[in-house]
């Protein structure tokens, strides 16, 4: 919060009111821009100065609180209290905009140019009353380790005691997202053989069938060869191989 040298009426915007700074400006007792202060188009409201009431550093008030040094700091509190209003949070365009939009209008004598004079109760509960700014968006993981983390074996029935080998594996990320669309090459060993490539479903699951059949006591091992994807780590697969 600034104000140009001296309170001096100029034609251009004092160098240290730039970025998320707010100019203010100085009224008189009769609610208009008195006649030492600036006015200006740069300027954004008008604050309190004249023979201002505020509180003092010995838990008193002084009666007579002037100039600037009235005007500003008036304005900077209610830009403080109507930010908490908020909720803690509010941009300096967005602020700056509310402490206009909610302040009483005034006159000044020199050119009757009409500005906004901050109004504390205005502003705070017009900032009660707005919508909370929506929560930022959940950071991005970015997958790192793709790995096996199950495999399940089965047999299908075909035809007169024949059954073929299953299994389905299933895939995972570091992130906890699916891992779908992935290729998964897989060998059968044991009473079933044969090696084959599945894609992943929606689900992350790959399913495969034996080459061939087996009928009664029946034993065999499905391992996981290869997955097809850059981030595939197979020392921190869950299971390479079962049996059963």
């Amino acid at each position: 919060w600034c104000v140009s040298r001296n309170s001096c009426a100029s034609t251009s915007p004092h160098p240290a009111c730039t970025g998320g700074t707010r100019a203010a400006f100085e009224t008189a007792v009769a609610d208009n821009v008195i006649v030492y202060s600036n006015s200006a188009s740069f300027l954004d409201i008008t604050a309190p100065s004249t023979c201002a009431t505020t509180a003092d550093t010995q838990n008193g008030t002084t009666d007579c609180f002037g100039g600037t040094s009235s005007s500003t700091p008036f304005a900077a509190g209610v830009a403080a209290i109507t930010t908490q209003a908020a909720g803690g949070t509010m941009s300096p365009p967005a602020l700056r905009q509310l402490l206009v939009d909610t302040g009483d209008s005034v006159t000044d004598p020199k050119n009757g140019r009409v500005s906004a004079r901050v109004n504390g109760w205005n502003a705070v509960v017009a900032a009660s009353n707005s919508e909370p700014p929506p929560p930022p968006p959940p950071p991005q993981c970015e997958v790192t380790s793709v790995f096996v983390s199950g495999i399940v074996l089965g047999t299908q029935s075909v035809s007169r005691g024949s059954k073929l080998g299953t299994a389905m594996v299933t895939l995972a990320d570091d992130c906890g997202g699916a891992v779908s669309g992935v290729d998964v090459t897989g060998t059968f060993t044991g009473s079933f053989s044969g090696t084959s490539t599945e894609s992943t479903n929606g689900s992350s699951v790959a399913g495969f069938l034996s080459d061939n059949t087996a009928q009664k006591k029946i034993s065999f091992a499905f391992c996981v060869d290869d997955v097809a994807h850059a981030a595939y780590k197979a020392a921190s697969n869950v299971a390479t191989c079962a049996a059963q």
